[in-house]
């Protein structure tokens, strides 16, 4: 018990410490956003934004930037704290189940946080004149309420992890071979894909599939995500689980 307690409380400073400075400078980059047109008196926008149409948003930016630290979040904490933590006479079955409990942690942390600043980014953009995005596929900033939107965001940033988490695994278990693979994997897939469209294309309705699809609400609609969602989680760990118990310590 002492070894797990030890373990965790290794493992979640150095996450807590890692995230803390990842925000600070995200914050930074998104209030320079917001000051440097007024410093330097001009109407360009300047800075990290994703525009949509009319509307614009600075603080949704950091999305790329989130998705960018579970990547290295998830190579790291086997690369460095699964080696200390297995070092240390920990088991692989422990250290799975405090990763799962940190990735909630960090996970309500980074949701919480930017729901905050995408609210914020609301109101900062409307007062510089302009339409601030307000749709995020499944949440809506302005009309949903905060818990809401930090469930939501949660959620999708679960699905994230459990994938940057599953990259993290099959790097450290194989290597560059994983990469190589991986790259081998997408080339054919699409080849198969192309080679079907060609040889069914004459004889099944793409669009017209899809749209029964989305008419029926099987893709678009939010039940069909979470569905998904708890699916790719579930396959993401359990093969990440049973790759890192045979995996040698490195």
């Amino acid at each position: 018990m002492d070894a797990n307690k030890r373990m965790f409380k290794f493992m979640s400073h150095d996450l807590i410490k890692g995230a803390g400075m990842f925000w600070l400078v995200m914050i930074i980059v998104n209030i320079a956003s917001y000051l440097i047109p007024y410093l330097i008196s001009s109407n360009t926008v300047i800075g990290p934004m994703i525009r949509a149409g009319q509307s614009m948003t600075y603080a949704g930016s950091n999305f790329f930037a989130v998705f960018i630290f579970f990547i290295v979040y998830s190579i790291e904490m086997y690369y460095e704290n699964f080696t200390l933590a297995i070092g240390f006479g920990g088991t692989r079955k422990n250290f799975f189940i405090n990763l799962l409990i940190n990735t909630l942690i960090i996970v309500l942390l980074f949701a919480t946080i930017q729901i905050i600043l995408l609210k914020i980014d609301y109101h900062v953009v409307s007062f510089m004149g302009y339409e601030p995005i307000v749709e995020y596929g499944f949440f809506n900033i302005s009309e949903d309420n905060i818990l809401s939107n930090i469930l939501s965001l949660s959620f999708i940033f679960l699905v994230q992890v459990s994938i940057t988490n599953f990259i993290g695994v099959m790097q450290y278990r194989f290597s560059y071979k994983f990469w190589i693979g991986l790259g081998i994997f997408v080339l054919l897939s699409q080849r198969i894909t192309n080679f079907i469209g060609r040889f069914f294309g004459g004889i099944v309705d793409y669009d017209h599939f899809i749209g029964i699809l989305s008419e029926g609400n099987f893709i678009s609609s939010n039940q069909s995500f979470f569905a998904i969602g708890l699916i790719i989680m579930l396959v993401a760990y359990s093969i990440g689980y049973a790759f890192i118990r045979r995996a040698n310590v490195k």
